[in-house]
């Protein structure tokens, strides 16, 4: 991997801060745009059951209660293997196309949901929504993460968990001005929206550094960056490159770590990028061999074991049942207030204490996280799509750096 030269200058301009954020935001932009269509798809069954197990629905549709059950679980049921899949094919992808591609699948889901003269076609989209929400939760989390700043990246990660609340909001909002199936013809323009953002911004400098488009991803940093010349950001592009090849040649030593006697032989980077057109006729088998291998390392089982146990918590307590269900709670308690008014700010409150906690985070120790629908498979993405190339340990505090903490109030 040839990189680029960056003539030394002794005439760097100085760029505003407000300069440097903006093109951040805006890259973060179709993450949130694409995190706002998960809520929506997290508050769809809440406004469909309803709707559609009433008596005196005028619908060609109808549920009894264990239909429903079906309609509002069903997405869960799968969502675990999109997020299996997301981690095996986002490294060769990448983020910004991954994320495209996962658009066309949600606008024909909206749109069979739109049309649907049958239970079974709510089934199949719920399903294929939740399969979907599985692969979305890595490349979206990925790219925000490795496109920002340290001083931005915990505001800028806390802030998809907030606009899940918004789009579950935001979607009840519409279900109390139309009914479910304009609600879904509707929804179906906000991952178009996310195509067109994504055509605007670059992918992730890190991800091209991996793939050996050292060009490229110096005009994606210096993007990110403030639209600023190749001088400002050399000293960030080269530690950039440096840690990829560090992160490579440590990933090419654990593979040869059984090889006792070949250890010492183990080629370099370079020598094993020239070797790759011959290493990609291995069998499936091998490669799903190396795969468990990684999986069973203890700096994988540890923070998966961790997030596994919150999702688990999360999950029994009952909240993510509570809202599937809400608006048809809110209604069978006769309470005075419209229900579908009533169950989005109750999510908004939710997220919010999520939301701060995150900004009380030191801004140069932010850690990655998940958020949506609890699922064991969200972590998994995440963690095994990272460790390939490194860049989730490019972006977790580490002890030379101090350990996150939270500041207390009365500390200031």
């Amino acid at each position: 991997m040839e990189d680029p030269y960056v003539p030394p200058r002794s005439d760097v301009k100085k760029i505003s801060r407000f300069r440097q954020i903006l093109p951040q935001i805006i890259a973060t932009s179709a993450t949130i745009v694409l995190y706002l269509t998960m809520g929506m798809i997290i508050g769809f069954p809440t406004i469909l059951i309803p709707a559609l197990t009433a008596k005196n629905s005028q619908d060609v549709l109808h549920l009894t209660m264990e239909q429903a059950s079906w309609c509002g679980s069903v997405g869960c049921i799968f969502q675990p293997l999109g997020s299996i899949i997301a981690g095996l094919a986002l490294q060769p992808l990448g983020c910004k196309k991954s994320m495209m591609l996962l658009n066309i699948p949600l606008i024909a889901c909206w749109l069979i949901v739109h049309f649907a003269t049958s239970n079974y076609a709510l089934y199949f989209a719920n399903g294929l929504f939740g399969c979907v929400m599985g692969l979305t939760t890595a490349p979206g989390l990925r790219y925000v993460i490795e496109i920002s700043e340290p001083s931005l990246r915990g505001i800028l990660v806390a802030s998809t968990s907030l606009f899940i609340s918004l789009g579950f909001s935001f979607i009840i909002f519409l279900n109390s001005l139309t009914d479910w199936r304009q609600t879904a013809a509707i929804s179906a323009s906000i991952p178009l929206l996310c195509i067109i953002i994504l055509f605007q911004v670059p992918e992730t400098p890190m991800w091209l550094v991996s793939k050996g488009r050292s060009d490229a991803a110096l005009k994606s940093l210096r993007w990110l960056r403030g639209w600023t010349d190749a001088e400002t950001v050399r000293e960030e592009f080269e530690k950039i490159v440096s840690f990829t090849k560090n992160q490579n040649q440590k990933l090419l030593k654990r593979q040869w770590s059984g090889k006792v006697a070949e250890y010492k032989n183990c080629p370099t980077v370079e020598e094993a990028e020239l070797a790759e057109p011959a290493s990609t006729s291995q069998g499936l088998s091998e490669r799903v061999r190396k795969m468990f291998k990684d999986m069973t390392r203890k700096e994988m089982l540890i923070p998966l074991t961790k997030c596994c146990i919150i999702f688990a918590i999360n999950c029994f307590s009952g909240v993510p049942i509570l809202r599937t269900y809400m608006v048809k709670i809110f209604d069978d308690l006769n309470l005075p207030v419209d229900p579908k008014k009533a169950s989005g700010p109750w999510t908004c409150y939710q997220r919010r204490f999520k939301f701060l906690l995150h900004i009380n985070i030191r801004r140069n120790q932010d850690v990655p996280s998940h958020d949506g629908v609890p699922s064991i498979g969200g972590s998994f993405a995440l963690l095994r799509s990272c460790m390939r190339r490194g860049s989730i340990f490019h972006s977790l505090p580490t002890r030379n750096r101090g350990q996150a903490s939270i500041r207390h109030p009365s500390s200031g």
